[in-house]
């Protein structure tokens, strides 16, 4: 799992992009999408869809609640 900042906003997605299985930590994020750092697919951060045509398959995200201090991320 991959949590992400968006300007203030935070994000949890599956810390795997869906076109090679390579892992999107150190992607670059940009109004609310993170490209992978292999080949710069992007996902949004909110939906997990991919933009593109490298892959249809979005990323898996999970819900975050901000509770003070902490970030909490749903897992199922």
């Amino acid at each position: 799992m991959l949590i992400c900042n968006a300007k203030g906003a935070f994000y949890a997605i599956e810390n795997q992009c869906t076109h090679q299985a390579t892992e999107l930590e150190g992607g670059r994020i940009r109004n609310c999408h993170i490209a992978c750092p292999l080949y710069g697919l992007r996902f949004n951060l909110e939906t997990g869809e991919p933009v593109g045509t490298l892959s249809r398959v979005p990323v898996k995200t999970f819900p975050v609640r901000i509770n003070g201090s902490m970030i909490e991320v749903a897992v199922d």
